[in-house]
């Protein structure tokens, strides 16, 4: 009885740890396409995200990326970080009109999804508050933008 306790104890630890898949057991459609994608890349870090998707974690040019698979090897979403000065001149504009100089940036992402024009995400912290800004145009000066507060 006990070992069964202890083995159902392991298995959910291990539900819960992480979903790291080791690149072997990553499909070989997906594995290829990554790499013809990203053939520079010589470290990836996968993992199957909770819509059962793949996701590969990879640095490059010293930003980090997550790139998102489905089980047909579709690339469905590429999200990049970048630094708030790689922002286009509107985004940072308008946040820095909205929060003034006194926040701090935890990090800045673009996200490409399949069929679809880049967003940016943006989460700031400002004093004990943290908020997460989407930006859904970064052409327009007048961006409509969602606000969601997070701690």
């Amino acid at each position: 009885m006990k070992k069964v306790s202890i083995i159902s104890v392991l298995f959910s630890i291990a539900a819960f740890a992480g979903n790291e898949v080791n690149e072997s057991l990553v499909p070989q459609n997906i594995s290829k396409k990554f790499h013809n994608q990203f053939p520079e890349v010589q470290s990836v870090a996968w993992q199957m995200t909770e819509n059962n998707q793949y996701e590969a974690i990879l640095t490059q040019n010293d930003m980090e990326t997550d790139v998102y698979y489905d089980n047909q090897a579709r690339c469905v979403e590429v999200n990049r970080k970048i630094t708030f000065e790689q922002l286009p001149i509107e985004l940072q504009t308008q946040i820095k009109n909205e929060y003034g100089t006194d926040f701090h940036i935890v990090h800045v992402v673009i996200v490409d999804k399949e069929n679809a024009k880049p967003t940016y995400s943006v989460r700031i912290k400002q004093g004990k508050l943290a908020y997460e800004l989407e930006f859904a145009d970064a052409n327009k000066v007048d961006l409509a933008f969602h606000k969601r507060i997070i701690s």
